[in-house]
C-alpha cells in the first residue's frame, strides 16, 4: 500500500500471584544461607522475603493477554514460563505523534486487559527513530553496585539490601538523555528482578528504556550452583551468551543508529563489546568500561582486549570526570555522521 508501518515488540511476564513454588523457595533459601547470605534484622528479612518471592511465584501459563493501545487490542498467549512476546505492526495513523527520522524515542502508554483474576498492568512502548544514538548499558556493577565477582556480596546485594547506584553514572546518563539518546538495558540479571530494577533505576534518576534480561530456570538439584554461578553471571561462549546475542539483534534492528556500549571490567563485558565493535565498526561509536573495585589491570591488558580498535573508540574509566569530555565528543561525532549520511 505504500504506507509506513512501525514494527514494535512487547515482552512481558505473567505470574500466578496465588501460587508459589515451596520447594524452590526452600532450596534457594538453604543455598543462600550456605553461601553466607542470611538476614540479620527485620529490614533485611522483609527485603529477603520480597525479593525471594519474585523467584518463587508460579508462572501463569497458557493465559491470553490483551494489549490495549487505544486504537485496538492485540492478543498474545503466555508461554510455559509465563513470558509473552508479541510483534506488532503499527501504521503511522496509530502513532502518538509524528516521529522524526533522527533523535530521541517517542513513548506511548499501553495497558493489558484484566486477566481472569482481575489484574492488569500499565507500561509504555518506545518508538525509536531510524537514526540517532542509542546507549546499550549493562546494569550490575556498571550502574548498580552488585559485586558479582564475590558470591556472598552478590547475593546479599541482590536479596538483602536496597539497590545502590554507582556514583556519577546517573549524571552521565542524564547527559546522554538530554542529547536525545535512547536506552537499552542489556543485563545478565534475570527477568524475575525486572520490577525491582525498573523501580531502582527510576528512583536513582536513570532514564527509562527497554529491558533485555536473562531467562533463568531454577535448578532443583543444584541450588547452590544456581545462585553462585548462574544468577547474575554470563556464559563464556559468545555464541550462547545472552548479552552478545541481544546486542547483535539490536544493532541489526537499527542499522542506521550509532551505539555507545557501557559495561564494567568485572566479567565478560570488555571481550563481548570488543568483539561486537569489530563486527559493527560503523555502528559502534564508543565503548566505555567502568573499572570495578580491585581491578588493577593497566593499559597493556586493555590494549590487547581492544586490539584492532582505534584508541579513540574505547575507554576504561574510574570516575565520571574521566569520561564526560569524551562522551561530549561522541555526540559531536554523531552529528557529523548524520550530516554525512544526509549528504550521501
Amino acid at each position: 500500500t505504500g504506507k509506513v508501518r512501525w514494527a514494535s515488540r512487547i515482552h512481558g511476564r505473567a505470574i500466578d500471584s496465588s501460587k508459589r513454588h515451596r520447594r524452590r523457595r526452600v532450596g534457594m533459601s538453604s543455598a543462600a544461607r550456605t553461601l553466607g547470605c542470611h538476614p540479620s534484622n527485620e529490614a533485611e528479612r522483609a527485603m529477603y522475603r520480597k525479593r525471594m518471592d519474585l523467584f518463587t511465584h508460579r508462572a501463569a501459563r497458557q493465559r491470553w493477554v490483551g494489549i490495549d493501545m487505544g486504537l485496538g487490542v492485540w492478543w498474545t498467549l503466555t508461554q510455559s514460563n509465563g513470558h509473552f512476546i508479541t510483534d506488532l505492526q503499527i501504521s503511522e495513523e496509530g502513532l502518538p505523534e509524528n516521529i522524526p527520522d533522527h533523535g530521541p524515542p517517542i513513548t506511548r502508554e499501553v495497558s493489558t486487559l484484566p486477566l481472569e483474576d482481575g489484574r492488569s498492568w500499565d507500561t509504555h512502548m518506545f518508538f525509536i527513530p531510524a537514526s540517532g544514538i542509542s546507549i546499550i548499558s549493562d546494569i550490575d556493577d556498571t550502574i548498580k553496585l552488585t559485586e558479582v565477582k564475590n558470591s556472598k556480596k552478590m547475593l546479599c546485594n541482590t536479596f538483602l539490601y536496597e539497590f545502590a547506584a554507582v556514583d556519577g553514572m546517573s549524571q552521565l546518563y542524564k547527559y546522554f538523555e538530554q542529547r536525545g539518546a535512547a536506552f537499552h538495558y542489556v543485563s545478565n540479571s534475570p527477568w524475575q528482578l525486572q520490577p525491582e530494577l525498573e523501580a531502582f533505576l527510576k528512583k536513582a534518576g536513570f532514564p527509562d528504556g527497554t529491558y533485555h534480561l536473562k531467562h533463568l530456570k531454577f535448578q532443583f538439584n543444584k541450588p547452590i550452583t544456581f545462585l553462585k554461578n548462574r544468577l547474575l553471571r554470563s556464559k563464556p561462549d559468545n555464541k550462547t551468551n545472552h548479552k552478545h546475542s541481544t546486542i547483535m539483534s539490536l544493532l541489526q534492528a537499527f542499522p542506521e543508529r550509532q551505539f555507545i556500549l557501557v559495561g564494567d571490567s568485572g566479567e565478560k563485558d570488555p571481550k563481548i563489546y570488543a568483539d561486537i565493535a569489530q563486527k559493527f565498526p560503523r555502528q559502534i561509536n564508543r565503548v566505555y568500561i567502568r573499572r570495578v573495585n580491585g581491578d588493577n589491570r593497566e593499559g597493556k591488558h586493555w590494549e590487547k582486549v581492544f586490539a584492532g580498535l582505534g584508541s579513540e573508540k574505547w575507554q576504561v574509566f574510574d570516575s565520571l570526570s574521566s569520561i564526560m569530555e569524551d562522551a561530549k565528543g561522541a555526540f559531536s561525532e554523531d552529528l557529523r555522521h548524520q550530516a554525512h549520511h544526509k549528504a550521501i
